[in-house]
């Protein structure tokens, strides 16, 4: 007996949390909810460990591409009898086809377990590049995941393209969730899809394969996680050959078309008393009034400043476009720019009532959560011309000054890193058998770069009155020529003291300009730009209504107070660059003016879903990131605000002596506005 009782007990022991378990599930569904979500984790802890091993393990023996399917078979295995969920598939004969792109529809977190019974042989995840480096990111490496920096679109086109070769020459799949997040809701819906799977698939000639999983709102949502069948279909391939860029938006809607009638045809009905987040009106993003704001960390820091160099350093975008969102006193907001150093811009403002402007270019892949427009080279007409097209409140350039008066529109002082040419472009002459006006883009389509006169006559157009200008002002330009030459283009066009002037915004990152700027260009209104809120207090706060700042120069207690007094003085805060969903969120409780980002379609995406749901939105997105990163301590902040203003300083002369210098006489006789 004694011999039973040793045998037992531990066994007994061990039963406990066992009996526990069912004791919790079978009290509530909400006890039952935690269980077996509890259940569903540890089964993914336990693969997932397990999956390292195997990973490094085929990683070694050459099989990498098959890494993903082995882990998601075994967790399949595992999961669908721990919690009884069964997979039934339909067309399961199409995800054969290689190379192809799988894209499938994106509800919660428990679409692991469904792509865990559909994830075919040889095919790989296409991930954001910052998940490289986290602990998931060795896995990630050894299973042959493709890594999109949504940070830079010339690298995320790179990545594109090798991403397609890749395909072709080992015949892989890549698996992707092109609505870029989750969304679940009691009826069939789905999210607009991005662009960038259907870019990847146009330039590497190969097909799209629709995955598409039932509404499984009856199963799990919160609070609600129970046992049931689901189904998946996979629809057939739709062939990309023949297509080019100017399909893309085309393709995509036709895709997710597809997409959702099989949704519908196979989803399980759910009665509802509540209307449906997919039906219901969307409102308006609430005012400060309505809506509690988080105060900002009371960090002993303050975020630091962009890199050295006098502007922001985004990538093109064709797609940059922002929104407001709710200020934290209430400040007016208008629709102001949010842009993107190549194209385009959005206020914080929610316009047309909070709806969505669907976007009709870019690259964007459902992991980079929006990557700004990749279509058209940046700082091109091509790339304006996209912006405006997916709904962009306004564009954004830099101009430099020719050796010849031509005023142009480019990013670098020097031509060398995007173009097929070299030198500096003050030392270039526009016109003539070497001059830049033959000058073309590196990036295909290849593109002429433009002169400010051409982007003023696509602003001049009809269809363009609404869009805003944002110039960003070079310090290597001689102030006086350059705002001279730029009067002579303005004031040239038809009516422009009402039509043209008042949609103008001179970014100005030494004072030095800021004396030209209001003796040449007095219609013009002017905006600090830079990551140091002394020196605009000290140089530009008389004399500029709108305030152009790093995002890192805000994020600490000097931000804040610097936004508090933008505020009370009724000056516009815009916010640059801010390319990270968390970064938005913050921005939007800071209630700032205008976001300036690289990815539009991304900020579109969160004004429209912060317009329908505040609250919950929000509380997806944390500040941990504030803690968390070097450049919001306000050392470094100090540090990198002292390097940027000695730079300046080393082109444009001390901002001490800016004040002082007496002003030429003008080479154009202007008159203000006022």
């Amino acid at each position: 007996m004694s011999f039973l009782f040793k045998l037992f007990r531990p066994l007994a022991y061990v039963s406990l949390p066992v009996i526990f378990i069912r004791t919790v599930a079978m009290s509530s569904p909400k006890g039952r909810y935690y269980c077996r979500l509890g259940l569903y984790l540890g089964c993914l802890t336990a693969i997932a460990t397990w999956g390292a091993v195997v990973a490094a393990a085929m990683s070694i023996v050459g099989r990498r591409f098959d890494v993903n399917y082995v882990i998601a078979r075994a967790f399949y295995a595992l999961s669908s009898r721990v919690l009884g969920i069964k997979v039934e598939v339909e067309g399961e004969e199409y995800l054969e086809m290689k190379p192809a792109v799988f894209m499938s529809n994106h509800q919660s977190m428990l679409d692991i377990l469904f792509v865990a019974r559909t994830m075919p042989t040889r095919t790989s995840m296409m991930s954001k590049s910052s998940l490289r480096f986290t602990p998931l990111g060795p896995f990630m490496v050894m299973s042959g995941a493709v890594f999109i920096d949504r940070g830079n679109n010339a690298r995320a086109v790179r990545s594109l393209e090798a991403a397609g070769e890749l395909m072709k020459a080992k015949q892989i799949g890549i698996w992707m969730y092109p609505e870029g997040t989750r969304h679940s809701s009691q009826v069939p819906d789905m999210l607009p899809l991005k662009k960038g799977g259907f870019h990847l698939a146009i330039q590497a000639g190969i097909p799209i394969v629709p995955v598409v999983t039932e509404n499984y709102w009856r199963i799990y949502h919160k609070d609600v996680f129970e046992s049931g069948v689901v189904k998946i279909r996979v629809l057939p391939p739709v062939p990309t050959t023949g297509l080019t860029a100017n399909d893309v938006s085309e393709l995509a809607t036709k895709v997710r078309n597809q997409m959702m009638d099989a949704l519908v045809d196979i989803s399980v009905k759910v009665p509802s008393e509540k209307t449906s987040a997919s039906t219901s009106s969307l409102r308006e993003i609430p005012s400060a009034g309505e809506v509690a704001r988080d105060p900002l960390p009371s960090i002993p820091i303050t975020s630091s400043g962009p890199s050295l160099s006098p502007t922001p350093s985004p990538g093109p975008s064709d797609r940059d476009a922002r929104t407001p969102a709710p200020s934290e006193t209430s400040p007016a907001v208008d629709q102001g720019l949010a842009s993107a150093r190549q194209s385009s811009t959005t206020s914080l403002a929610s316009s047309s009532n909070g709806v969505r402007t669907a976007s009709e270019n870019g690259t964007e892949t459902e992991e980079d959560e929006g990557m700004a427009s990749a279509a058209y080279p940046e700082n091109t007409l091509a790339s304006f011309e996209a912006a405006i097209r997916d709904g962009a409140e306004g564009i954004e350039s830099d101009v430099h000054v020719s050796l010849d008066d031509v005023v142009v529109m480019f990013h670098d002082p020097d031509l060398s890193r995007t173009t097929n040419s070299t030198g500096q472009i003050k030392e270039r002459n526009w016109h003539g058998e070497n001059g830049m006006e033959h000058v073309r883009t590196v990036k295909e389509p290849h593109q002429a770069i433009p002169t400010f006169a051409e982007t003023i006559a696509l602003l001049m157009k009809p269809e363009n009155q609404h869009v805003k200008f944002n110039v960003d002002v070079k310090v290597q330009n001689d102030p006086d020529r350059l705002f001279s030459l730029m009067h002579q283009i303005i004031s040239a066009q038809p009516e422009w003291e009402t039509a043209l002037a008042p949609r103008l915004l001179l970014g100005l990152w030494h004072p030095r300009f800021l004396t030209f700027a209001k003796a040449r260009m007095p219609y013009c209104d002017r905006s600090y730009l830079g990551n140091s809120p002394d020196l605009a207090r000290k140089y530009f706060w008389d004399d500029c209504c709108t305030m152009s700042m790093s995002f890192a120069s805000m994020a600490g207690k000097d931000g804040e107070g610097f936004r508090r007094d933008c505020r009370k003085a009724g000056k516009k805060l815009m916010i640059w660059t801010v390319n990270k969903p968390e970064q938005m969120m913050e921005v939007a409780r800071w209630g700032a003016d205008v976001i300036i980002t690289d990815v539009t379609q991304t900020w579109l995406d969160m004004r429209n879903n912060l317009s329908t749901d505040y609250e919950k939105i929000g509380g997806k997105y944390g500040r941990i990131f504030l803690w968390t990163a070097l450049r919001y301590y306000t050392p470094y902040q100090q540090g990198i605000e002292y390097l940027t203003q000695r730079y300046l300083e080393s082109i444009a002369g001390p901002f001490k002596n800016a004040t002082t210098e007496p002003l030429p006489a003008a080479a154009v006789t202007i008159e203000s506005r006022a």
